[in-house]
């Protein structure tokens, strides 16, 4: 019985110092992780829209970096003909929102700051 109790204590600490649970080292380790850093590059999204699938496409692209955002579309398919564009740039260096569209016909921007988009 005595025998039993002995085997089952080394079993137990033997497994609990093969897991670590004691070690100085992981804490070390987890200190020395770098912290997350942000997303930077680009996203390239398409969507097609009608019977077949490819009558009307958009294809959506977003470029990020750290203080810049930019989201164009641009109409494919039988819209093509149009050479349709938009998209929005929000740029925190500089405090300001452009917009903008552009087709065959014509060309639109506008500027806001920040503040005066989210109002």
């Amino acid at each position: 019985m005595q025998f039993t109790k002995s085997i089952i204590t080394f079993f137990i600490l033997s497994s609990l110092m093969s897991c670590n649970f004691f070690s100085k080292d992981k804490n070390q380790k987890e200190e020395e992780i770098p912290l997350e850093t942000y997303f930077e590059g680009e996203i390239k999204l398409s969507e097609s829209r009608g019977y077949q699938g490819s009558l009307f496409k958009i294809y959506t692209t977003y470029h990020i970096s750290e203080n810049r955002i930019k989201r164009e579309q641009k109409a494919k398919g039988l819209n093509a003909v149009f050479n349709m564009k938009n998209g929005i740039i929000i740029d925190l260096t500089t405090d300001s929102i452009i917009l903008y569209y552009s087709d065959v016909f014509q060309k639109n921007k506008h500027t806001l700051t920040v503040k005066e988009y989210d109002t």
